[in-house]
Parts: C-alpha cells; structure tokens; sequence
C-alpha cells in the first residue's frame, strides 16, 4: 500500500500526536468519529504547529499512526499503559504516543494501517526501560 509507504517515511512527532489528541478531544463528541472533521482539524493544527511542506503526507501520516494505536488500544494491546478516562476517552502514556510516532506502519488483515502489536510492545518497553520506569 502506497499511502503505508509514505506514512512510514513521514516524520512525525510524539509531541504533534499528542496536540493532534487534545485538538480531537476539543471537538464535539458527534464529531470525532467523522474523519472528515478529524483530517479538517489536523489540517487547522498543522497551520499553527507544523514547518511548512508536504501536509498531506504529514496528516495521513498522523491520521495512520493515531488510528493503528486507536485499534491496539481496543485489542487491549496496550494495557498497563493506558487507562480509562472521563466520557470514553482514554489516558494514554507519553511512551505509547512516543512508539507511535517511531514504530513502522504496515497494513493489517483488514487492509488497514496497523502496528505489529508484539513489536509495538516491544518499542513500548525499550522506551519505558530507557527511562527508568519499567
């Protein structure tokens, strides 16, 4: 998958994940699972946030990330590292946000961007370890 590709090859930032979430977290709840909307506000952040360049790769990139962690997070593959907030949203650890940002994209059975949950995990650990917190 090209779009795969090109989000792998797509920096991308623990820091702009994170102010990628808070901006969704800010929007009407009816909003957040139309990824028009979603790609609108990234889009809007990327104005204030990101140097100037190619943001189409830059949102897919984000959009990919944010959705391959989203379905870890469902397979409860990130247990121990999440935990549930107010109004169904989800407090997730830096670490997580950080692996997200490094980890290689590939396509799930679904034909979906996805992480490999075992090397997910893995980066997760090295990352918490490195810092001292396991």
């Amino acid at each position: 998958m090209d779009f795969i590709k090109r989000a792998n090859r797509t920096r991308v930032t623990p820091e702009l994940l994170c102010d990628v979430i808070k901006a969704h977290s800010e929007m009407p709840a009816e909003d957040r699972p139309v990824l028009e909307a979603r790609m609108i506000r990234i889009f809007q952040l990327l104005d204030e946030k990101a140097p100037k360049g190619n943001r189409g790769d830059l949102s897919i990139a984000i959009e990919f990330r944010l959705e391959a962690l989203a379905r870890l997070i469902e397979a409860d593959a990130t247990r121990g590292w999440t935990m549930p907030g107010a109004e169904g949203a989800t407090s997730i650890d830096l670490d997580l946000l950080t692996a997200a940002a490094r980890e290689k994209l590939i396509e799930g059975p679904d034909g979906h961007a996805a992480f490999d949950p075992d090397s997910f995990q893995q980066r997760v650990l090295r990352l918490t370890e490195a810092q001292g917190q396991a």
